[in-house]
């Protein structure tokens, strides 16, 4: 305990203020009480998930609100609207939850959450993925720190255990509540709870996150080597020094380079492709991976992105398919080139990087793209993600 009594959060006490993922349990009670021991009580904003699921959790809600009141400490209840949740419970409570809290986060401008993850969890985490998986992405387990929405989430109790934080909510006369859902077996972290793995499981997570920091050093160093981009968009790489990067090194590369979410096994796939020897296309993520003779050319893949028209309205930049920032003094519209009528093909460019260039328009006659068809009022400038 006098480790959990010892705990100081300095990573982000210049925060003017920060929210705190407060179910009400024993682990998220205790990180309260411990943050209001190096913390105002007004910097800190309690975000309770009701997700509707049992009939208790409104009153648990209520319990956790009059706690936080009792403690000088913001509240605020976020319900979870759905249809009734048959399948997959728990992980698409998980995604909710994060949703809600980041998305109230981001339009109250507060820039961290914090969640309290155990040493116990972190265990669990990694037994429960040994069993299908090898893989150092997976068995790096949760991560002391991550992004969600475009806001940070911290785990500051990460190697706090479980015994430790309940004794310390005892000797400060704090209750917590025992979410029933705990000892339901039918799902897979409760029936792995119930064989207690080992804690020093959490040094396996240790050991991937340190290899894939690594990895990740050596994967910035050589996209700054040997990865670039034109002012289309298209991205070049060599295929020989791809085909020497070391897997989990590849593994980033490739989802640094798509513009959408994608499967691990999905970017292994590709990647044992990319390093056979013939020429050849595919796709993943939203993007065209195109094997020429000494390189690896990288686009937009045209049919992924939407035919529908953008507005451009004078005077007000705008984002185009996550990919490029137009100004314009002219209103009007912006769509793919695959949608619009045909342009003059350029040598120069691929056809298949043409396709996915923004066009332009107005009253269905085309005023600009990129390289292709200049025009002094309206600009187009690339930006990678």
């Amino acid at each position: 305990m006098r480790a959990v009594k010892a705990l100081h959060f300095n990573s982000f006490s210049a925060i003017p203020k920060i929210a705190v993922a407060l179910s009400g349990g024993g682990d998220s009670m205790a990180l309260l009480c411990l943050l209001l021991n190096d913390r105002n009580p007004k910097s800190i904003i309690a975000l309770t998930v009701d997700h509707q699921l049992r009939e208790a959790s409104a009153a648990e809600a209520e319990q956790v609100a009059a706690w936080c009141q009792e403690r000088g400490v913001q509240h605020v209840t976020l319900k979870w609207q759905h249809e009734k949740i048959s399948s997959a419970i728990q992980a698409k409570a998980r995604k909710a939850r994060y949703d809600l809290m980041t998305q109230w986060c981001s339009e109250n401008l507060i820039p961290v959450l914090l969640t309290a993850h155990t040493l116990e969890d972190q265990a669990e985490t990694v037994a429960m993925r040994q069993q299908r998986t090898t893989s150092v992405k997976s068995l790096s387990g949760i991560w002391p720190e991550t992004n969600w929405n475009g806001i940070q989430i911290l785990r500051p109790l990460l190697n706090a255990q479980r015994e430790d934080l309940r004794t310390y909510l005892k000797s400060i006369g704090q209750l917590w509540i025992e979410d029933p859902s705990n000892n339901d077996m039918r799902f897979e972290r409760v029936r792995m709870r119930s064989l207690n793995p080992h804690t020093s499981l959490a040094d396996v997570a240790a050991g991937a996150q340190a290899e894939i920091r690594a990895s990740q050093k050596l994967v910035n160093h050589w996209c700054a080597e040997n990865l670039s981009y034109d002012a289309l968009g298209l991205a070049t790489l060599p295929r020989l020094e791809f085909g020497h990067l070391p897997n989990l090194a590849k593994d980033s590369v490739i989802e640094k380079l798509c513009l959408n979410p994608t499967e691990r096994a999905e970017r292994q796939r590709l990647a044992a492709w990319l390093s056979l020897p013939e020429n050849g296309r595919r796709t993943l993520g939203g993007m065209i991976f195109a094997k020429r003779k000494n390189h690896i050319l990288v686009a937009r893949e045209p049919k992924r992105i939407s035919p529908t028209p953008v507005k451009l309205a004078a005077n007000t930049p705008i984002v185009w398919d996550q990919r490029f920032f137009i100004t314009s003094d002219i209103a009007s519209t912006v769509v793919a080139a695959a949608y619009a009528k045909p342009l003059l093909k350029r040598n120069n460019i691929p056809a298949f990087v043409q396709q996915g260039l923004p066009v332009v328009m107005q009253n269905n006659a085309i005023l600009a793209a990129p390289q292709i068809l200049i025009h002094p009022s309206i600009k187009f400038e690339f930006s990678v993600k």
